[in-house]
């Protein structure tokens, strides 16, 4: 389940706007791709343990429920470079040549990424 920053109430994953797509093979791991949260924001993750009953119903077992906490950082200012002549005479044209790479690098890991195996 899924409680987002300032949200009234816990949703099932499957059923969040846009969706969080879960690329972990195991259905006991949840894993999102780079992105899925939007940096500078917190979420918080719940897990439960359950099982189906002979009717086919849903029932929840005890422990109680895990919740993992999220805190992705905001993004970093996007690095720039300038390149020109050290020096230039008041009389002589130069130019300047301003410039940001088209994929900023990454920050270090922000906690984005939820990996965790239930175990029980």
């Amino acid at each position: 389940e899924y409680l987002a920053d300032g949200a009234l109430g816990w949703q099932p994953i499957v059923d969040l706007e846009p969706p969080l797509v879960n690329v972990a093979r195991a259905p006991q791991v949840l894993r999102l791709p780079p992105g899925s949260l939007p940096p500078d924001s917190q979420h918080a993750f719940r897990a439960r343990v359950a099982f189906e009953d002979a009717a086919g119903s849903l029932a929840v077992q005890l422990p109680p429920p895990v919740v993992f906490v999220v805190y992705v950082d905001p993004l970093p200012p996007p690095p720039a470079g300038v390149s020109g002549p050290a020096t230039a005479s008041s009389v002589c044209d130069f130019s300047l040549v301003a410039a940001a790479p088209a994929t900023p690098p990454r920050p270090p890991d922000s906690g984005a990424m939820v990996d965790q195996a239930a175990s029980g």
